[in-house]
C-alpha cells in the first residue's frame, strides 16, 4: 500500500488541526488510504496546559497562539516551515533538541507503514523538506544558533532504527518553504 502526497499550501493551524481529525477518522473508518499532507501555517506558536509561562511571548505580539492538547513545550509553526501530517495509525514522532542538533525519531507500528513512509521521505524534495522544517523550527526558537544539525532515523515497534538520515540546515535547506507540486485538497 502507497502514500498519497497531498499539496495544501499555506493553512491556519486551527483550519488543518479540525482537518487533521477528519482525515484521521477517515483513515481509520478505511474510507481513505494513507495520505501525507504537506502545508505550512501562517506565524502561530502552539501550547498546552502544561507549558512554562516564560515560553509563551507577551500579550502584545503579533503571532496568534493555540492551546492543543499534546506536547508540552510552545512550538512554533510559520512559513517556511514544511508540515507533514499522516493520518495512519502510527505512533507520534519523538523529537529531542540538544544546542544546534535536532533528533526526530520516527516508529511505525507495522511494517508495511515503514515502508510506504521511507518510499515517500526517499523522494526528490521531502528528505530535505523534514530537516529544513525541523532545523527552521529550532532556529525560530534560538535566533542565534547559527546551523542547525538534523537526525532522522526509523523503526517499527520500538525496535532498532532501521533507517537513518542527517543533514543540516547550512547545506540542505535552499528550496525552504517551497512545496513542489500544484495544491491539491482532499474531497
Amino acid at each position: 500500500m502507497g502514500i498519497e502526497r497531498i499539496d495544501l499550501g499555506e493553512e491556519p493551524y486551527e483550519v488543518a488541526q479540525k482537518n487533521m481529525v477528519r482525515w484521521v477518522a477517515e483513515r481509520k473508518q478505511e474510507r481513505a488510504g494513507n495520505r501525507l499532507f504537506l502545508l505550512t501555517h501562517p506565524p502561530v506558536i502552539t501550547y498546552t496546559g502544561r507549558t512554562p509561562a516564560d515560553q509563551l511571548p507577551p500579550t502584545t505580539s503579533p503571532i496568534s497562539l493555540v492551546e492543543v492538547d499534546r506536547g508540552g513545550h510552545a512550538t512554533y509553526h510559520g512559513p517556511g516551515q514544511l508540515i507533514g501530517g499522516l493520518p495512519a495509525p502510527a505512533n507520534d514522532p519523538t523529537v529531542r533538541t540538544e544546542g544546534a542538533r535536532v533528533r526526530i525519531e520516527l516508529d511505525f507500528a507495522t511494517r508495511p507503514q515503514f515502508s510506504a513512509a521511507f518510499k515517500l521521505l526517499s523522494g526528490r524534495f521531502s528528505l530535505s523538506q523534514l530537516v529544513c522544517t525541523a532545523a527552521g523550527a529550532r532556529q525560530a526558537e534560538d535566533p542565534g544558533i547559527g546551523t542547525v544539525s538534523v537526525t532522522v532515523t526509523a523503526s517499527v515497534g520500538g525496535a532498532e532504527p532501521l533507517w537513518s538520515a542527517d543533514g543540516n540546515s547550512g547545506t540542505r535547506c535552499s528550496h525552504a518553504g517551497r512545496i513542489p507540486g500544484a495544491a491539491s485538497r482532499p474531497g
